[in-house]
């Protein structure tokens, strides 16, 4: 029984951290490239167009992903009220994150919560979560990546979160190069389909950015 509820001390963490973080809502402080996600997705609610100004086709930003979360805000609460959720949201994504990986480097209950809390209010992990930035959302997927990829062995997070983390971000085609080159000396073996699941993802999202950078 004891053991049952120190298990649980990682996920109250995770709640006290969020709990935590969202002191920060009061200082109406947002990081300025939020915005520019955003903007480009009420203009995708607006217009049909993923783009920086109104039904302009001009490529305003690389985070796909993160502008059809944004998307999704704007439609269920609508434009004046999708912030505050949409940053509680980043910042749950970001602490469940740090709790995967601390499933990664930890076994001690105690020491988990400890990790997650701690993690949680660093300077920099306020700034990329509770403050408006993609990497709440980019971090949960990387680390979900890592635990139930290629700790827990599920073939279907190693072929969809690659696509997904690419689709978030194109410059994290670099942790997952290093993540397959590790995975290629760990195990002595490669999966073609993460690899060409990346290569595909980074072809699309630069001829995606090609495209979308010009007045047509």
């Amino acid at each position: 029984m004891a053991e049952t509820k120190n298990s649980r001390f990682p996920i109250y963490a995770v709640i006290a951290t969020v709990a935590f973080k969202l002191l920060f809502l009061l200082t109406h402080y947002i990081q300025e490239d939020a915005f520019i996600t955003w903007r480009v997705a009420q203009n995708l609610l607006d217009y049909g167009v993923i783009g920086f100004n109104g039904d302009t086709k001009i490529s305003a930003s690389t985070t796909h992903l993160y502008v059809f979360v944004s998307y999704l805000f704007n439609l269920v609460f609508g434009k004046e009220y999708f912030i505050e959720p949409l940053l509680i949201f980043n910042s749950l994504l970001f602490t469940i994150g740090t709790l995967l990986l601390s499933h990664l480097v930890l076994k001690n209950p105690w020491h988990k919560a400890i990790f997650i809390f701690l993690i949680g209010i660093l300077p920099p992990s306020i700034k990329i979560s509770i403050l408006g930035m993609e990497y709440g959302l980019l971090f949960f997927l990387e680390m979900s990546l890592l635990y139930y990829g290629f700790h827990k062995g599920k073939k279907w997070v190693l072929t969809l979160l690659p696509v997904l983390i690419m689709f978030t971000r194109i410059d994290t085609v670099i942790f997952l190069g290093i993540v397959f080159l590790v995975d290629v000396f760990w195990t002595k073996k490669s999966d073609g389909i993460i690899f060409l699941a990346e290569f595909g993802v980074f072809c699309l999202q630069w001829l995606s950015t090609g495209f979308t950078s010009v007045n047509w």
